[in-house]
């Protein structure tokens, strides 16, 4: 009986896979791969992130912009009356 050897197995495992032709979900350039892939370059899929995670990022600036201004609190309360910022003083 043969030997079992671990690059045979690969090599068996490696040719079931499926490559299939899909189109890329940002810009819609053809793309071969396994079923799994969904974009064609790492610059799409940089794209995709940022547009999935647009409102979290501003978000996150805002705070780091409103931490940095010297004399205003982190969290102002805008007042809904007049449209004006009430910063928090400490007490």
């Amino acid at each position: 009986m043969g030997e079992i050897v671990p690059a045979e197995i690969a090599r068996a495992i490696a040719a079931q896979r499926k490559i299939v032709t899909s189109a890329c979900v940002i810009c819609g350039t053809t793309v071969v791969g396994l079923k799994t892939r969904r974009y064609c370059s790492n610059t799409c899929k940089q794209r995709s992130y940022y547009a999935k995670h647009v409102e979290e990022q501003r978000e996150r600036m805002r705070r780091r912009t409103r931490e940095k201004r010297p004399g205003e609190a982190a969290d102002p309360e805008v007042s809904a009356e007049t449209g004006s910022v009430d910063a928090k003083l400490p007490t």
